[in-house]
Parts: structure tokens; sequence; C-alpha cells
């Protein structure tokens, strides 16, 4: 009976096997890369020296950008260690998914270190910033103006594991760099090595062209409705007017092509008198090309004031154009 006892006590003395699960939208290899890459932050918070295992219970959004809708429950620790891993998870960014996703982790547990490399190649960084600059257009105002650079650190499974700000502009609103990390969450490149994070820097700029950027500079976009030299009114307003000759060509195109429905966002140049030189279709998904030429030939023809300083300005504007809307004509 002793000895049975002595068995008994020391089956329940000994730990429970780690509890991991992950259920809902997000696959459970891009938590665990999430989780590793923070794994560093989450053992400090053990440092005190805590044993056993810690049970965390949290919720990510659906939208991403933020680690969680709800607050990480930890259980199993003291107050200073769950305060601890609480904060440090709700600063954690995941990213956006179908649907919202529970975790329940315990720690302290061994996570997989990950390692950096050199980052996106060209390539992979050129198609995320493509992704990136459709998705980020969203965001930008025609009077908003500013400039914000943020790193992106994605994993093995090429999902967004962290998005971080590096610098960003004074004037630049305070929901314009919310948008960005929201929209950086959604952000996907081809997949990496196993075990590896790399991050890339995107610099976007709303409200003014773009510089020309040298080899060391981050990838830049323009989003933007107008830029410097002409008044973003009197633009929304000119070509609201002509837009009637842009619906006109999507017609034509809805007779070849019934159910054709997409975007398109054109870039076009006017010069010191106002006539546009120079037009070209700047990102597209409406696979036709017989509608990318007629829009960008209606647009030749549009005049607008002489831009202020007497300089070239680029104008970039989107379109969405769908047989169920009611076009003004």
């Amino acid at each position: 009976m002793a000895w049975a006892a002595f068995l008994l006590a020391l089956v329940a003395a000994k730990p429970a096997a780690p509890i991991h699960s992950v259920d809902g939208g997000l696959p459970r290899a891009v938590v665990e890369e999430v989780l590793a890459l923070h794994g560093a932050q989450a053992r400090a918070c053990f440092d005190g020296g805590v044993h056993g295992e810690v049970q965390v219970d949290f919720s990510v959004a659906a939208q991403g950008g933020l680690s969680h809708s709800g607050s990480a429950r930890p259980h199993g620790a003291g107050a200073a260690t769950s305060k601890c891993i609480r904060k440090a998870v709700q600063s954690w960014r995941f990213p956006s998914a179908d649907a919202g996703t529970f975790v329940r982790w315990t720690w302290p547990t061994l996570t997989p270190e990950l390692s950096r490399d050199a980052g996106l190649s060209p390539a992979e960084a050129e198609a995320g910033l493509d992704a990136a600059a459709a998705a980020l257009a969203t965001c930008g105002e025609s009077s908003a103006e500013g400039k914000i650079s943020v790193a992106v650190a994605f994993g093995a499974s090429g999902f967004p594991l962290d998005a971080r700000v590096v610098s960003r502009s004074a004037t630049l609103a305070a929901h314009l760099e919310k948008c960005v990390l929201l929209h950086a969450a959604a952000w996907r490149v081809a997949a990496g090595a196993p075990g590896t994070v790399r991050e890339s820097t995107f610099q976007f700029i709303f409200g003014h062209r773009a510089p020309d950027a040298g080899a060391g500079e981050p990838l830049t976009r323009f989003v933007s409705v107008a830029s410097e030299g002409l008044d973003s009114a009197t633009v929304t307003r000119l070509v609201k007017q002509h837009q009637r000759e842009v619906f006109g060509c999507y017609e034509k195109a809805l007779e070849r092509a019934p159910g054709l429905k997409g975007m398109v966002r054109v870039a076009f140049v006017v010069d010191d008198q106002g006539a546009v030189k120079d037009a070209r279709i700047d990102e597209t998904d409406l696979d036709d090309m017989e509608l990318q030429k007629c829009i960008t030939r209606a647009i030749r023809t549009w005049r607008f004031q002489p831009p202020a300083g007497g300089a070239d300005t680029t104008i970039r504007y989107k379109w969405t154009l769908d047989p169920r809307a009611r076009h003004d004509r």
C-alpha cells in the first residue's frame, strides 16, 4: 500500500504534457512561427524562477494587425509573471485570416528559434509591395500628406509575422499609420526556407509624388488621388466630369465580356499647360487590353488647369468597375 501511495504521488507531481491548440482561421504553423519570433520576450517573463508550465489563452481577431480581440488569460503563474506574459502577448501582431483564431499555449516550453536571413529577394519584395500598394490605396485621402516606412517580417510560410513602423512624417495622420499596419497583416509573399524569417522595409508616400529612390532606400509606392502642383478638389471635380468616358469604355467591354468587373488605376502626367501628355495603366485586375487602351486614350484628351509652379504633375486615380453598380454618366 505504501508503494502504491508513493507511485500515485509521483504521477500526481509529474507536470502535465504541454497543451498547444490552435482553432480558427490561422494555420497552426503560422501561429507557431509568430510565437517563435517572440519566444525570447515570452521567456523573459519567467526569469523570476517560475517552474512548471503556464497556460495562456488568447484570441486573434480575423482582421489581424493586433494580436487579439480579447484579453490574454494566463493560468498557473504568479501575479507578476501573469502580468508580464499578458502584456507581451497583447503587443504581438498576427496575420489576417478568414476568421478569428483561439490559441491555447503553454509556457515555459521550448519553441524553435527562427534565424534571420538577408530579407526578401528583390522580386519577392516587389511582388509583396505590389500586393500591398493595392490594399494601401484604400488608406489614402487626397488631403493626407506624409511618408511612412514599415518593416515587415515574413516567416517561412510567407505570412507576415510582425510589422513595425521604422519612421514616419510628423504630418502623417494617426489613422493612416493604423491603416498601414492593419493592411500589412494581409500581405503574402512566396514561402521561404524552414526556420527563417525575412524582413524587408517598405516606404509609402501619401499626397506627394514619390522621389527617385536610391538603391539603398526602402522600396517606395505612391498612394494618393492627386499629387503636388494641382489642387486635389480641382482634380477630383474634373475627373468626375470626364469619367463618363471611362464608364463608356467599360460598357463596350461588357458587350465583349459580360460580368467583367474589377479595379483600374491610371497614372497620367499633366504638363505645365494643363494638357495630359501621357497616361498609362498603373494597376488593374481587369484582363481586357482593349478596355485599358480605351481608358488611357480617353484620358489623354482631358485638360486641367496649369499646375502650380509650372512643373509636370503626375496624378493617379482609381475606379472600381462593376456591372451591378450604377455609374454616373
